[in-house]
């Protein structure tokens, strides 16, 4: 979370001291931002994922914990396009463009305060909310569930590596992200070009 709240102000605002600079300077700048940014955004997924496994042991439980979470990032990114949507609208100030400038760096740096706090509170009342087992408890009860005790091994995560399936999960993993990522940037796109197309 730290390295989301300490990255993402810079990724959507201008280049702090080196705005006029080349392309690979700003490159540079940006790119290592975004770097960060990934980094923890990768750990609160997995964070999140790894939880909904301690929460239950309840298959369909699990399955609706999962849709839960997808549920809210859908809600969270229609949030974030709504807030762009009317920051932007606001900014023209009755003018009708579609064009993006640098005059519209204060509206992307209000959406990202915007998205910063909103997200920060939401991560807050999360850790609040959400009460884990102890881990011994979750270890017995895992135990509990299995027909044999044979069928639960503890393992490092030197041993995950190890596995074949754990490969397997990553690609299906990746490409699946590949896919919702992808939709995600070019449908609101998609959305702005056919609203555009019908109202001319």
């Amino acid at each position: 979370v730290i390295c989301v709240i300490c990255s993402f102000p810079f990724c959507f605002n201008l280049c702090v001291h080196c705005s006029q600079a080349d392309y690979w300077s700003q490159f540079i700048y940006y790119a290592s931002f975004i770097i960060i940014f990934q980094f923890g955004w990768a750990c609160s997924q997995i964070a999140h994922l790894a939880m909904i496994n301690e929460l239950t042991h309840v298959d369909g439980e699990r399955v609706q914990l999962n849709s839960f979470r997808y549920a809210w990032t859908v809600i969270s990114n229609i949030f974030v396009y709504a807030c762009t949507w009317l920051l932007l609208g606001m900014n023209t100030n009755g003018a009708q463009t579609n064009n993006i400038t640098r005059e519209d760096a204060p509206v992307f740096r209000n959406l990202t305060y915007i998205v910063l706090g909103f997200g920060l509170s939401c991560s807050i009342f999360f850790h609040i909310a959400s009460r884990e087992r102890p881990r011994e408890a979750n270890w017995e009860l895992s135990r509990s569930l299995s027909s044999t005790q044979s069928l639960v091994v503890k393992m490092s995560w030197k041993d995950f590596l190890k596995e074949r399936q754990f490969y397997q999960v990553t690609f299906i993993w990746m490409c699946t992200r590949v896919v919702l990522n992808t939709s995600q940037v070019y449908l609101p796109l998609y959305i702005i070009d056919t609203i555009a197309t019908l109202s001319r």
